[in-house]
């Protein structure tokens, strides 16, 4: 159970988010590169020089990294969690240690949302929140133009 399920009598939750699966994209690329570049090594002989040790560490070393990115990415794409509920946004962030932000409503001023190219292929943007107290800025959000017009339709 997590906390953004602990609502106050009588709050509803509109609309649940969190980061897109497309963090992922970059990654995926990478691994695949990665494994393109274990290939030419071993099958073009690159590097036959070099003893048959070393030519495994230069071929799996890009697989390290991927695995490094991968779990960066996992990281990333768990640590968000938006609610908008009908008086509130809870936004938690973190995995081990978390903080929750909540934003009343009335508090806010008004929301932008950026979406570049990719992001309208895929859905996917960043969200600012703008109160009398700071700006609230979430990145690569699944469908923020959703969000926002949950936002404004509550105001």
């Amino acid at each position: 159970m997590s906390y953004l399920d602990n609502l106050a009598p009588g709050e509803v939750i509109l609309h649940r988010s969190r980061r897109t699966w497309f963090i992922f994209a970059d990654t995926v690329a990478f691994a695949i590169l990665a494994i393109l570049f274990a290939f030419c090594v071993y099958s073009f002989n690159f590097f036959a020089a070099q003893s048959y040790t070393i030519r495994t560490i230069i071929a799996l070393s890009p697989f390290l990294i991927a695995l490094i990115l991968l779990f960066n990415d996992v990281i990333n794409y768990y640590s968000l969690d938006l609610a908008v509920t009908n008086k509130r946004i809870l936004v938690k962030t973190g995995l081990m240690g978390q903080s929750v932000l909540d934003i009343q409503l009335s508090l806010i001023t008004n929301t932008k949302v950026d979406i570049a190219m990719l992001g309208m292929m895929f859905n996917y943007g960043t969200l600012t929140i703008l109160t009398a107290t700071g700006e609230y800025r979430y990145t690569k959000l699944d469908d923020p133009q959703k969000i926002k017009s949950v936002i404004v339709s509550l105001q």
